[in-house]
């Protein structure tokens, strides 16, 4: 395993994905290890790329403002920033109104996960704005915001918590599709929506002998 020293996670919702992943792509050469991909629904008009990036030496200060202007997290475009240079932590962030559109951490990103789920699903920040850079592993407590849980399925981005909701109301696993979506694009988290409709049956089973 390498001796990982710095970390970074940044993220941005974009129109054209295709086009973003192709000026990304270069950088990925340029650290010890680094990964670019999707998240969210691929039916949504703009997605969101998360950009992950670990070494076993603090890059040089260019190479994150190149990045920075990438993510368009630089300095005329950021709205919301955060160092402690004797840590080595930075954080920047960027909104479109109240939403969050662009997003990095660096070496501190234990609240990447619950930031990413704000960014793909275009939540209003509401009274998480306080927290934005706080290094907590999971959403804060309180408010309108609850966590969805992990994505089940990628295609329509529908999360564990909303098809969990679905079968414990009694839901057959067609009519959670139906409603949903899941399922029926790629196929490939079919098995497990399988899995968690026979983890559930007693709930639907109680629910029809009422």
């Amino acid at each position: 395993a390498l001796p990982v020293t710095w970390k970074m996670l940044a993220m941005r919702t974009v129109g054209d994905a295709i086009a973003f992943a192709r000026n990304v792509r270069p950088f990925l050469a340029r650290f010890d290890y680094a990964s670019l991909s999707p998240a969210g629904s691929t039916a949504n008009p703009d997605t969101a790329l998360v950009f992950r990036a670990f070494s076993t030496i603090e890059p040089e200060p260019s190479l994150l403002a190149e990045l920075d202007t990438l993510f368009g997290l630089d300095a005329p475009s950021c709205d919301a920033v955060f160092d402690d240079a004797r840590r080595g932590i930075s954080k920047r962030a960027r909104f479109d109104g109240d939403r969050l559109s662009a997003l990095r951490l660096t070496n501190e990103i234990a609240a990447g996960a619950w930031l990413k789920d704000l960014l793909v699903r275009g939540t209003a920040m509401e009274s998480a704005s306080a927290w934005l850079f706080a290094p907590w592993l999971e959403m804060p407590a309180g408010g309108a915001m609850q966590a969805r849980g992990r994505v089940v399925c990628s295609c329509h981005d529908v999360a564990e918590v909303a098809i969990t909701a679905c079968f414990r109301a009694g839901d057959s696993l067609p009519l959670v599709q139906q409603k949903l979506k899941c399922g029926t694009g790629c196929g490939s988290c079919v098995p497990e929506l399988r899995r968690m409709a026979r983890q559930h049956a007693p709930f639907a089973e109680a629910m029809a002998a009422e």
